[in-house]
């Protein structure tokens, strides 16, 4: 059903580009996570941040994920060199931040291995129920991180995540970025 995220997905009243916005969310992360963020702007090449703190910065992560080069002109003053990217890039982590269903539901689309590894998402109640393509991929660790009460993998290709009543929530954000 998921063979890899779509392009394009409808997000509130533009197109979200999902594979973009599963990078955006470790690029993100690297820039010491929401919490270390005071605002976001881009240039032509440059993401041009604000931040609580400069150490929490990860430039090795950040240069993993592709990034040209990290400039620190002065305390709480970062620049991130990403090529023509950079727009978007800080158009993405805005939503991220502003719309937490959005945040959450990448998330649990990482933990359980990406989108290439959903093959179908379903909930009932308390519960998501996946069709993975590799039940080894799925992050148990993560997911408990993210709030799974309990992970059942009845089957190879088969996992339930128990979440309460949050689960249909998770799901529909998930569909509406997979879908």
């Amino acid at each position: 059903m998921f063979e890899k995220i779509k392009e394009k997905i409808l997000g509130n009243k533009e197109e979200i580009n999902g594979t973009e916005m599963l990078e955006s969310i470790d690029i993100m992360k690297a820039l010491g996570g929401e919490e270390n963020l005071i605002d976001i702007d881009s240039c032509t090449t440059r993401l041009r941040l604000k931040v609580k703190d400069n150490d929490l910065v990860n430039e090795d992560e950040l240069a993993k994920l592709g990034v040209s080069g990290v400039i620190k002109p002065s305390d709480g003053i970062v620049q991130v060199v990403m090529g023509e990217k950079s727009e978007s890039i800080a158009n993405d982590i805005k939503k991220l931040i502003n719309d937490k269903d959005l945040s959450e539901a990448l998330l649990f689309i990482k933990a359980i291995g990406g989108g290439d590894n959903i093959i179908e998402i379903d909930s009932c109640t308390t519960r998501l129920r996946l069709k993975v393509k590799d039940s080894d991929k799925v992050d148990d660790s993560r997911l408990e991180e993210l709030g799974a009460l309990s992970i059942i993998k009845p089957s190879e290709g088969l996992v339930q995540i128990v979440m309460g009543d949050k689960s249909s929530k998770i799901a529909e954000e998930m569909k509406k970025i997979l879908l």
